[in-house]
């Protein structure tokens, strides 16, 4: 990975009749790795958002999910 990677990979999942959209975002900052995980359900419409910050100097993994309507921020600020 050169540099910081602006992309983002999207997938489509259909599991059992339900539709979601996985959005994994990987931003590469200067001691961190953030990894921006959104899946988007749409047969409950709840959005689940799992944050996982990863420390390389210490190696401390964080998670943290949020449930709220269908609303997804385009930036995601560290």
């Amino acid at each position: 990975m050169r540099g910081k990677n602006k992309g983002a990979s999207v997938i489509v999942v259909v599991v059992n009749s339900v539709v979601g959209v996985m959005v994994v975002d990987v931003v590469v900052t200067g001691r961190e790795v953030v990894l921006l995980l959104v899946v988007l359900v749409f047969d409950v419409e709840v959005v689940v958002e799992i944050v996982a910050v990863v420390d390389d100097m210490g190696g401390d993994v964080r998670e943290r999910e949020v449930n709220s309507g269908l609303e997804v921020s385009e930036g995601f600020g560290v």
